[in-house]
């Protein structure tokens, strides 16, 4: 999907985070990297599957790219189904930064295949090694 401008036009950016509130200040840093970001989409434990259908409707409506979704993951699971029933295809689904936690392998080790396909997120702390990364070649510095 790149042209001679690059990626970066066709990379449209939406979340779905409990605490929308708590990652406006990521919005600039976000427009740096996408052609587009999507207000936050505010979803809990407690947002029911006619809301999450809602929700992903208009995302992609919105022709979103990339999506962003911190959740359980039971809520992830149920995100992947409506996405695939829509048809909704994304470049990238971000799931929590505790992806790898052992009730996510355990749920693709049991069949949920879709599973398999989320990236995951990793928290960049001042700390943190100081190698950039291998696709982003950014750092923490």
């Amino acid at each position: 999907p790149c042209g001679r401008m690059g990626c970066r036009p066709t990379l449209r950016f939406a979340e779905m985070v409990s605490d929308c509130e708590e990652r406006e200040h990521l919005i600039e840093v976000r427009m740096q990297y996408f052609a587009e970001v999507q207000p936050c989409e505010s979803v809990s434990s407690k947002t029911s599957d006619s809301e999450l259908w809602s929700i992903l409707r208009r995302l992609q409506a919105n022709n979103v790219t990339i999506l962003e979704v911190i959740s359980t993951v039971s809520q992830l699971r149920t995100i992947t189904e409506i996405m695939e029933e829509l048809q909704f295809n994304v470049y990238a689904l971000i799931g929590p930064a505790r992806v790898f936690r052992s009730d996510f392998a355990e749920a693709v080790e049991s069949g949920w295949w879709q599973g398999s396909y989320i990236l995951d997120s990793t928290p960049w702390l001042p700390n943190s090694n100081r190698n950039p990364g291998n696709f982003s070649n950014m750092t923490s510095q």
